[in-house]
């Protein structure tokens, strides 16, 4: 069994829901891999780093599947972890320092994974955050240099900024942090967004079964650990091409016309299938 259904499988007792689970260890998989691997899109490189939200409400059990993968890509070590509450200007100087630990390499890229159980509290609100983030988000576009200007402190210089944000919300909080224009100005057309209603079974967490394994996350980490050597352009057939092109065109013919749709999602949907096949196919081998 592969990477990505084992250890769903492993989850699959406790209450998080499986969409849960699935895409936080996908986001894991994007963190570590940075962007260092592309599909070429032939005007420009399409890397897999994902925005992702777990959606539903307070009790529905967003928190475990978030520090599972926040655990993993810390333990995986090749990138910065940016996670509890931070101001774009201190995410900004986190991105742009040189990490150094004993015996570890050295992380001089501008990469990092925002990952927080609350969306609100991941990000110190104010006119320009979320603005920001829906930029670093465009990795596609921001090849090369790229300037953060702080006030009164001159600029942070960051060559190929790479993100991926995963964090949780339920609907009262996401409708008091995400304001109208970043709703409908492309942020929530960037991401992923999981919404569940329940939970996936019923577990006290007080009686162990007989044979029952629990996850032992070291080994869930150590099967992301070679992806930090993995670097070049995803290959799709001729076949593949062609079933994608004949799709795209009769959906933005015929299906995105009836779609009444303010976030970009959309018109984005192509390149967000493309993530998701590179971060699935990625996960599984």
């Amino acid at each position: 069994m592969d990477w990505l259904s084992s250890n769903l499988k492993v989850y699959e007792p406790y209450e998080p829901p499986q969409r849960y689970y699935y895409w936080a260890l996908l986001s894991a998989v994007s963190a570590v891999v940075k962007d260092h691997i592309y599909f070429n899109r032939k005007i420009y490189n399409l890397y897999c780093n994902s925005y992702c939200l777990l959606y539903g409400p307070s009790a529905v059990k967003k928190g475990p599947p978030i520090a599972l993968a926040k655990r993993l890509v810390s333990l995986v070590d090749n990138t910065r972890v940016i996670n509890g509450r931070a101001t774009v200007e201190g995410m900004m100087k986190e991105l742009a320092t040189i990490k150094t630990k004993p015996n570890k390499e050295i992380i001089n890229d501008n990469c990092g994974f925002v990952v927080s159980s609350e969306l609100s509290s991941s990000i110190v609100a104010n006119n320009s955050s979320l603005d920001v983030m829906t930029d670093l988000f465009d990795r596609i576009y921001n090849e090369g240099e790229w300037n953060y200007i702080l006030k009164n402190e001159g600029g942070l210089k960051f060559k190929n900024p790479t993100i991926t944000w995963l964090s949780g919300s339920n609907e009262a909080l996401f409708k008091d942090f995400v304001p109208e224009k970043n709703l409908k100005g492309g942020l929530i057309g960037r991401m992923f967004i999981i919404a569940e209603k329940s939970p996936n079974c019923l577990n006290s967490l007080m009686v162990e079964e007989e044979g029952e394994k629990l996850p032992i996350v070291q080994e869930i980490a150590s099967g992301l650990t070679h992806l930090k050597n993995l670097k070049g352009e995803f290959k799709a057939s001729k076949q593949v091409r062609s079933d994608f092109d004949q799709w795209y065109i009769k959906f933005h013919k015929e299906i995105a016309p009836k779609i009444h749709d303010e976030t970009g999602t959309v018109g984005r949907i192509d390149d967000s299938i493309l993530k998701l096949a590179m971060l699935v196919s990625t996960a599984r081998r």
